[in-house]
């Protein structure tokens, strides 16, 4: 398959499915944190939702919601966060965005959660 055709299936299914999960790149020092969630690690994230939707021209943004969940799991405050592309994931697509952190987080993570840093020699 082309990159042309992959791009315009997934454009598709964003149309038709809307993007369910987000998830956040949380980047330090050129590795991302991982947070195991039911057997798999994962990113950072959860379920979307729209929160505080202004008129037409937001839809679609998570942010808010994002950074909700980056502070109930994480317990850390995200200021900026970039957008770098909608994945797919189960039935849906996965909506990405990144944050460098300057300094390592002091993490306050739930007591039954595993987490861990891994560079792109671990992937």
């Amino acid at each position: 398959m082309h990159v042309e055709e992959q791009l315009a299936e997934i454009e598709a299914c964003r149309s038709a499915c809307g993007c369910t999960p987000t998830r956040l790149i949380l980047d330090h020092g050129g590795r991302a944190l991982l947070i195991a969630d039911g057997g798999r690690w994962t990113l950072p994230g959860g379920a979307a939702r729209q929160i505080d939707v202004i008129c037409d021209w937001d839809l679609g943004n998570v942010i808010a919601c994002l950074e909700q969940l980056i502070a109930a799991q994480l317990g850390i405050e995200i200021d900026w966060m970039t957008y770098v592309a909608d994945f797919p994931e189960g039935e849906g697509l996965c909506r990405v965005y990144a944050h460098q952190l300057d300094e390592g987080p002091a993490l306050d993570l739930r007591p039954s959660s595993e987490w861990r840093w891994v560079g792109p020699d671990d992937l």
